[in-house]
């Protein structure tokens, strides 16, 4: 676990009873929270506990994807951390991050049982959304653009991942924007960067009208849904 995260009180023996039922990967739903506690949103598969597999009827990749690469609310088997090399795991990260969430997806590919724990199991003290921006393009747009390549290797269907990361990429790069924007910058430089244009192509025309919406009401309309960021 990461050492700014934690579980709230009675999940740990949750979490525990669930290892002894055996599933090859566990999910957690976790809060995000800034370093004073002000809470910022939740990211969850759902409200209900599951066990599922890549066979399974139901199962969907944009359903787990976002739990999947923040170590806290993971946990695995370490046979499967074991069948990559160290060699593996540099070369994979060096793609953009990528080693943690191909661990993961192999233990799904190869039919591994994966559970889910609902109900905010663990809390995420840090909110570490914003990036600076080289490091963005490193593990948001490289990562969405480079990820779809291993799991298609693994066996996932291809029109199905290439469409969802499509997606996740657009959402991911008006995010981006309007995170620039809530801070008092232009937006510009991540709606217009070669590489964004490159992996989205004509649907970057989406993102650009965001980087033209004046920051206060960026700001106010975030502040009225959520609470302020710092």
């Amino acid at each position: 676990m990461g050492d700014d995260d934690f579980l709230k009180p009675g999940q740990l023996q949750r979490i525990v009873e669930t290892l002894k039922k055996g599933p090859d990967l566990v999910l957690l739903s976790y809060d995000k929270l800034t370093p004073d506690r002000r809470y910022i949103g939740c990211v969850d598969a759902g409200e209900s506990d599951f066990f599922i597999n890549r066979f399974d009827v139901g199962f969907d990749i944009a359903k787990i994807d976002s739990l999947i690469g923040f170590l806290s609310a993971n946990i695995i088997r370490r046979e499967w951390i074991d069948k990559f090399s160290e060699q593996d795991y540099i070369a994979l990260d060096r793609k953009g991050e990528l080693a943690h969430a191909v661990i993961y997806y192999s233990a799904i590919a190869s039919g591994g049982q994966l559970a889910y724990l609902s109900g905010k199991p663990l809390i995420q003290t840090m909110d570490n959304g914003y990036l600076k921006h080289d490091y963005w393009l490193y593990v948001c747009v490289q990562y969405c653009n480079m990820l779809p390549k291993e799991l298609i290797r693994l066996g996932f269907d291809a029109k199905e991942v290439n469409s969802f990361f499509k997606r996740r990429l657009l959402k991911e790069c008006i995010r981006r924007v309007l995170a620039e924007k809530y801070r008092g910058k232009s937006g510009i430089k991540a709606a217009t960067d070669g590489s964004v244009y490159k992996s989205l192509n004509y649907s970057v025309l989406c993102v650009l009208p965001f980087a033209f919406v004046p920051s206060f009401l960026v700001r106010l309309v975030y502040n009225v849904i959520k609470t302020p960021r710092k």
